[in-house]
């Protein structure tokens, strides 16, 4: 699937994922991940390949939203459909 900025994305942890990346998805993902930065080398991430994702579920106190990097090597990507 061609990952763009925009896309707003379903994300699942592959069974090799760090517990960041878990972590990440299950507390921050229940109403999916809006792309803002495709596939590209990432220093936070040790230079391995990352996507920029932005939660689309507020969270926190004042609602803030969660932004982050993720590995892509880490993640299963699909399209978010509404149920």
């Amino acid at each position: 699937m061609k990952i763009f900025p925009g896309l707003h994305v379903k994300l699942t942890a592959l069974s090799n994922a760090e517990l960041r990346t878990k972590n990440r998805i299950k507390e921050r993902g229940s109403q999916g991940f809006i792309v803002k930065s495709g596939s590209q080398p990432v220093i936070g991430l040790d230079g391995r390949m990352g996507i920029l994702l932005v939660a689309v579920a507020p969270s926190g106190k004042r609602g803030d939203q969660w932004m982050g990097w993720l590995p892509e090597n880490e993640i299963d990507i699909q399209l978010w459909r509404d149920k």
